[in-house]
């Protein structure tokens, strides 16, 4: 980060610290979480699909508000926005257990308790 800083300096650059400490502690809250660093293309990575899903959380939902016109979330798109990112996360989610599945087959002593606690290791 102070690097990147250094150099937008350098080329008298706008920074943007927000992008910046949103990926800082997105990247600290999955290694601290998931084991590791999940960087990957726009809504594929954990950082993607977190805000995705926050943003979800704090969108207007017809139904929850005026469950007769519940149809309305339908036609917003909300719902298939919220079901496609719902699989996201489950594809996500299990490819994370799978990978410390196998990382805890193959290294016997193992100090990482991650997910042991969720996934019954």
């Amino acid at each position: 980060m102070v690097g990147k800083i250094r150099l937008s300096g350098v080329n008298r650059a706008a920074v943007d610290l927000t992008e910046m400490f949103s990926v800082i502690s997105n990247n600290i809250i999955s290694a601290t979480t998931l084991g590791r660093v999940y960087e990957g293309e726009g809504n594929k990575s954990f950082a993607g699909l977190s805000k995705t899903a926050m943003d979800l959380i704090g969108a207007f939902c017809f139904e929850d508000m005026f469950p007769c016109i519940g149809w309305m979330d339908h036609l917003t798109g909300w719902t298939a926005k919220l079901r496609s990112t719902t699989k996201a996360l489950h594809i996500f989610l299990d490819q994370v257990i799978e990978e410390h599945q196998i990382s805890k087959r193959t290294d016997d002593i193992s100090d990482k308790k991650d997910l042991d606690m969720f996934i019954g290791g």
